[in-house]
């Protein structure tokens, strides 16, 4: 284990909280999410914009990526799989001192089942936020030169946020 490693959950958290108060919490980064586009596009009016129903979990049952009855019952399978036949979860609610501690474990889980969208979605939305023309690049020319690749630079999301946010010596800690 590096030396330095019991320091990047804190660095994390403090580029992810130093991010969302650059924008000016949730209401401002959605107002800004939606204005995050790259000054070079594509001379088509929708290449590059947010979808209108991004920060939408229930999205249009017909006309959308993911409609929301599909959705919700392929989630209510995998949570009832996840919670009530997974093995680990099960002998978890077995082994627990009691109803309530087994309760208490399952609940716990849960809980963790929502950290990804605060490690992962929310510090990229922030980061696309803050630097449109480098994260929500659509012209391949100007994709290659921020990030080597002419796709999309949505790759460099988190690092592009940790070095524009964080002091320059923490830089390297957390890289």
């Amino acid at each position: 284990m590096a030396p330095f490693d019991s320091l990047r959950p804190g660095l994390k958290g403090y580029s992810d909280y130093n991010g969302f108060s650059e924008v000016g919490g949730y209401d401002k980064l959605q107002d800004q999410y939606f204005d995050s586009v790259a000054s070079i596009r594509f001379n088509n009016s929708s290449c590059g914009y947010p979808r209108d129903d991004a920060f939408h979990i229930l999205r249009h049952p017909v006309n959308s990526d993911s409609p929301w009855p599909g959705m919700l019952l392929q989630a209510s399978i995998g949570v009832m799989w996840y919670f009530c036949c997974d093995q680990v979860i099960v002998q978890r609610s077995l082994a627990a001192k009691n109803i309530l501690h087994a309760k208490g474990g399952a609940i716990m889980a849960g809980y963790l089942k929502i950290l990804p969208f605060f490690i992962m979605i929310l510090p990229g939305m922030i980061s696309r936020a803050l630097f449109p023309d480098e994260i929500a690049c659509v012209d391949k020319e100007e994709c290659l030169r921020y990030c080597g690749n002419p796709v999309g630079c949505s790759n460099i999301a988190y690092p592009r946020l940790v070095m524009g946010l964080l002091p320059a010596g923490t830089v390297q800690l957390q890289v």
